[in-house]
């Protein structure tokens, strides 16, 4: 699944999206959690990259909305196992 990215050296975008049914395509980025992404794969398959790149959020509308993203993804690190502070 992330074989190209393993020849990435920067940060990994870390946010989420919502397919709008409209008339064209369309994709929503929302707050890490509250969109349709498996952050549990995705996660699991960063884990298994032989070195760490860092997750960045971003595009998000407040300080409150990046806590709680931030809190959603350290909370699915825990139940997976993955420690992102290390």
């Amino acid at each position: 699944m992330l074989s190209e990215t393993e020849q990435m050296d920067r940060e990994l975008p870390c946010q989420d999206i919502i397919l709008r049914e409209k008339l064209s395509l369309h994709l929503d980025e929302v707050r890490l959690g509250t969109g349709n992404l498996d952050y549990r794969t995705y996660l699991t398959e960063l884990n298994r990259l032989p070195h760490q790149l860092p997750l960045m959020l971003e595009h998000l509308s407040s300080a409150e909305e990046y806590t709680l993203a931030r809190d959603h993804l350290f909370s699915l690190g825990k139940e997976l196992g993955i420690d992102f502070c290390s």
